[in-house]
């Protein structure tokens, strides 16, 4: 009997030493563009995106985190907010709603957060059913006059329609490097608390879902609204009686709202690496590994080329 315990001991010790493995798999890195390579100076330059988990660090890379796999020095690294996203915006308007914190939720989000080539579509339950009312958001100024007029309504409405909607939107859109997806779900309650689960095709896709709860009287529901994001990928924020937005000093986010929207910002990140090579191969065509290295836990590798003469 007890070698069995034993045996069983050991094969849960050995799933257990497997799990760093299977986490590498939550961090991708992608080749953006084509490398440059400059042969007065030696220098390669490439541009990546590095994705991951929204509890994986990822804005602040060093070249210790980059691992090049030719002989190498001087590794550079540089980082901007480039890529534009395509973003799907629930808009739940159901009656006891506070429509002006809902307002200046998602005034905060475009003025501070948009920019003008991003793939914007609101789904809005303002309706007589739960069919949501699909706008797309062309320029700051389109969104500005969608949002004033978004007034609470004398319905409850469902929300498993207007999620799928969006997260199918998304999903034709395909997935890219330079265009990455995310959801968002602002509201100030979820009528049917059953509902939390119909985030949960976001993270199958490996979309991210965000959920912001603007309100002023209705912090018992906030478990459901965390359960939402959490099945849906993403981050939640309580946003209870409009105090993480500063209207007074142009709708700027603050607390966890500025958390959940710098998190979906951060997806635009590229970085940009350049090092002068010392490899003395003569081939024309030199094909490189790259590695991306968070901690002994999480990695990825990439493969790119660049011709020389």
């Amino acid at each position: 009997m007890m070698r069995y315990r034993i045996a069983w001991m050991i094969i849960i010790l050995m799933m257990l030493n497997l799990v760093p493995t299977l986490a590498q798999d939550n961090l991708t890195v992608e080749i953006v563009g084509d490398p440059v390579f400059d042969e007065t100076t030696n220098t390669v330059s490439v541009n990546l995106v590095v994705q991951g988990e929204t509890n994986l660090e990822l804005t602040n890379l060093t070249p210790a985190n980059f691992v090049i796999g030719e002989p190498s020095s001087n590794l550079v690294v540089t980082a901007d907010r480039q890529l534009p996203i395509a973003i799907g915006i629930v808009v739940d308007l159901s009656f006891g709603s506070d429509d002006d914190l809902i307002q200046d939720t998602l005034r905060s989000f475009f003025l501070n957060y948009y920019h003008p080539d991003d793939d914007v579509t609101l789904y809005i339950l303002d309706g007589e059913t739960n069919q949501p009312r699909m706008v797309e958001i062309d320029s700051l100024e389109t969104a500005n006059q969608i949002i004033d007029g978004l007034k609470q309504q004398p319905h409850y409405y469902f929300i498993t329609d207007a999620l799928n909607l969006a997260l199918n939107d998304l999903r034709i859109k395909g997935s890219s490097p330079v265009r990455p997806r995310v959801g968002l779900y602002v509201s100030s309650l979820i009528s049917r608390p059953s509902e939390v689960t119909a985030s949960a095709g976001f993270t199958q896709e490996g979309i991210p879902l965000y959920v912001v709860q603007a309100h002023r009287r209705r912090n018992q529901q906030a478990p459901l609204f965390r359960q939402l994001a959490n099945n849906g990928g993403g981050l939640y924020s309580n946003n209870q009686s409009g105090l993480f937005v500063l209207n007074e000093i142009d709708y700027q986010a603050v607390n966890t709202l500025k958390v959940l929207f710098d998190t979906i910002d951060n997806m635009r990140l590229v970085y940009h690496l350049s090092y002068t090579t010392q490899n003395q191969s003569l081939l024309e065509t030199q094909a490189v590994p790259i590695t991306v290295r968070l901690n002994t836990q999480y990695s990825a590798t990439t493969n790119f080329s660049y011709n020389r003469t």
